[in-house]
C-alpha cells in the first residue's frame, strides 16, 4: 500500500525488473530505486531493527528484501542481528573484534548475514 492506495499488487516488481534487465541484456547498473539488489541493504542496527524510520516504503511491498551489508561499521549489535535465528552459539563480544580484524586484513570486503554466519563457524573452533 502506497499512500493508502491498495489497487495494485507490487510484490512482483523487483523480480519483473530483474527479468526485464536480463532480457534486455542490461546489468544492474541500469537499475535504480527500490527494486535494486541493495536498495534495502543496511549497515546500522537501527535500520535493521526499525526500518520504518528509514524507508519510504517497505521492501516487501515491491518484492524486495531487507539485508545487512556492512564494510566498516561492524558492531556487536549488527553481529547479534546477523546471528539471530542461526542456532550458532558464539561469544559476540569476542567474535566481533576478531571479525573486524579479519575484515581489515582482507581489505574490508562487504559482509552480509551469510558471510557473518560463515565467519562465526570459522571462529568457533579457534576459540572453543
Amino acid at each position: 500500500m502506497i499512500h493508502g492506495d491498495t489497487r495494485f499488487d507490487l510484490t512482483h516488481l523487483t523480480e519483473l525488473a530483474r527479468i526485464t534487465l536480463r532480457g534486455a541484456g542490461l546489468g544492474d547498473a541500469f537499475q535504480s530505486g527500490p527494486t535494486t539488489p541493495h536498495a534495502f541493504a543496511y549497515e546500522l542496527p537501527g535500520q535493521l531493527n526499525h526500518p520504518e524510520a528509514y524507508e519510504t516504503l517497505p521492501a516487501e511491498l515491491v518484492g524486495n528484501k531487507r539485508e545487512l551489508r556492512v564494510r566498516s561499521r561492524l558492531t556487536t549489535a549488527l553481529v547479534t542481528w546477523a546471528l539471530t535465528g542461526s542456532g550458532l552459539d558464539v561469544d559476540v563480544d569476542a567474535f566481533t573484534p576478531w571479525l573486524v580484524e579479519r575484515q581489515e586484513r582482507d581489505g574490508r570486503p562487504p559482509l552480509d548475514r551469510d558471510a557473518i554466519r560463515k565467519a562465526a563457524i570459522d571462529f568457533r573452533p579457534v576459540h572453543a
